[in-house]
């Protein structure tokens, strides 16, 4: 069951937008009940809020199918929120993608170019990225990071990097950046 946290002084909603966002107020009302240890769900995201394992990096994350709403009810829920989101940014319409980041990004590579159009595209990418080239026919071509000496690890793409391969592929797309999220990124 959703409450309306609007009367409530929830620090993660300092503007009071919850009652009129159904989808803040599912996740606040999620929130609530997951740090109160009142649920453990059966469904991704794998981590079942185990701050223990990951950290706190998945704090607040929380699925909309059988999480923020009944599994029978959560489209509504986020078709509204969509709804609301295309008004509020003067769009004709919204989507928002759930369940993860694999069909946002094979999305992304679908509507990036046309087959055999070449990008530029940082070797760290995330395997979706790389599955979504394939599906869209686009030809990488392969930017390195700088790797952070303390680590070893890859962190961002060079912006002389970029330039370089841009005059070397002038025909290209727009560089795209692997995930920020990757350890070492800056």
């Amino acid at each position: 069951m959703i409450k309306n946290t609007a009367d409530s002084q929830d620090p993660r909603d300092p503007l009071g937008l919850a009652a009129d966002a159904p989808l803040l107020a599912a996740w606040l009302n999620w929130m609530e009940r997951a740090e109160a240890g009142r649920l453990l769900p059966m469904s991704t995201p794998g981590h079942k809020q185990r701050y223990d394992l990951v950290g706190t990096v998945v704090y607040g994350d929380a699925p909309l199918y059988g999480g923020l709403d009944a599994i029978k009810h959560a489209d509504r829920l986020r078709a509204d929120a969509e709804a609301r989101a295309a008004a509020l940014w003067g769009a004709d319409w919204c989507r928002f993608s759930v369940a993860g980041s694999t069909h946002g990004n094979q999305a992304f590579c679908l509507a990036l170019g046309q087959p055999g159009q070449e990008v530029i595209i940082t070797r760290t990418l995330h395997r979706s990225l790389l599955l979504g080239l394939v599906m869209a026919g686009l030809r990488p071509v392969w930017v390195r990071p700088e790797v952070d000496p303390a680590t070893g690890l890859p962190g961002a793409v060079a912006v002389q990097t970029v330039r370089d391969a841009l005059a070397a592929h002038p025909e290209t797309w727009p560089a795209t950046p692997g995930p920020r999220t990757r350890p070492g990124c800056r």
